[in-house]
């Protein structure tokens, strides 16, 4: 997902088992330039400073991050899995 992402942070590539379709969910963090600045479509998970947050996005969103002009890096995208099947013991 991010081979050829120009904001992706060293050490941050995807296992090739992830490259599925846009339904997927990733857990991302996400540096921007501008202060409490929350990038469009992005599900926010929290702020880790005033200019680095967590999120879930899709691969659609990814292709979006790389293009908005305030994000400077992306890193550690991991897929999330639904917990619709755990159990709570």
């Amino acid at each position: 997902m991010l081979h050829g992402c120009h904001k992706k942070e060293h050490g941050s590539e995807m296992a090739q088992s992830q490259h599925t379709n846009s339904d997927n969910l990733f857990g991302v963090t996400i540096k921007v330039t501008e202060p409490g600045y929350i990038p469009a479509g992005i599900k926010l998970r929290g702020h880790i400073s005033d200019n680095l947050i967590t999120a879930t996005v899709t691969l659609e969103d990814m292709k979006n991050l790389e293009t908005d002009s305030r994000v400077v890096s992306i890193s550690a995208p991991r897929k999330l899995h639904s917990a619709k099947h755990d159990t709570v013991a």
